[in-house]
């Protein structure tokens, strides 16, 4: 445990934030497999075996039924995934800061806390993608249109891109310990972030780096699970980027409160 003490440095501490990033999951570490198995690898099983290549070929073939039928199917079983993954990144946040301050993270109790605020996580997740879908439609405007243009347009997408994670990098962590609301979760993410967001950046860099590495064993031992099991291996994979991101964001929320406004949580 490393929180940052009101008379500490006045900067925020790249280095210590990567170094309780994974002691948070290193102390954790099988109540976060245990969550992400639950939430996301046992779901991707069942939907495998009940609607086979749903997960593994992100496509649907239901005997008797119209292409309608099967977008709608997968449509389902992508909301249900992302409902899931909302539910599991507020759980991690939970355990991070629980973590931090000195507490043993639990699991029921940081599961109850993500069905709890499950609702205002996504909400807050909807919100931050939404710029970044516009920018994303600005880029393929310039790739259709302008094919001459594609490193503008590259520009355009990436730097709204990397300042909206930046800005609210936060909100998940704020909204799971201070219930304060989707936009106000928000604006105290970008106030909290001003003034270190290349700090926050450099940590971002760093944890996904890792968090990249860390995929590539466990996808290999998820190869080799028999047919169905790869799913269930497939949903630990997709669990660990946002994961290892979300803890990055509690410890970093947790810093940070304390070096602006001089007291712990």
């Amino acid at each position: 445990m490393s929180v940052v003490s009101a008379d500490g440095p006045e900067g925020f501490a790249i280095g210590r934030a990567i170094a309780d990033t994974f002691g948070v999951i290193g102390r954790n570490i099988g109540l976060i497999l245990g969550l992400a198995a639950l939430l996301c690898g046992l779901p991707m099983l069942i939907f495998e075996y009940f609607v086979p290549g749903a997960v593994l070929e992100d496509t649907v073939i239901l005997p008797e039924s119209s292409q309608l039928a099967e977008a709608v199917v997968l449509l389902l079983i992508g909301l249900i995934k992302f409902g899931l993954m909302v539910i599991l990144l507020a759980t991690v946040s939970r355990i991070a800061i629980d973590d931090l301050e000195g507490r043993k993270p639990s699991f029921d109790t940081c599961l109850e806390t993500g069905v709890t605020v499950a609702l205002s996580i996504a909400g807050i997740v909807f919100l931050s993608c939404l710029p970044i879908f516009f920018c994303m439609m600005l880029l393929v405007a310039f790739e259709t249109f302008l094919p001459d243009q594609q490193a503008l347009g590259i520009v355009v997408f990436v730097i709204p891109t990397v300042y909206i994670l930046l800005r609210w990098f936060l909100a998940i962590p704020v909204q799971v310990q201070e219930r304060c609301g989707v936009l106000t979760s928000m604006k105290r993410s970008a106030t909290l972030s001003r003034g270190s967001r290349w700090g926050l950046f450099s940590l971002i860099v760093v944890v996904a780096t890792v968090a990249s590495v860390l995929c590539v064993p466990i996808a290999f031992l998820a190869a080799l699970l028999p047919a169905r099991g790869v799913a269930f291996g497939a949903g630990i994979v997709f669990a660990v980027f946002p994961t290892v991101l979300v803890v990055a964001a509690g410890v970093s929320y947790l810093q940070l409160r304390v070096i602006k406004e001089g007291s712990g949580i």
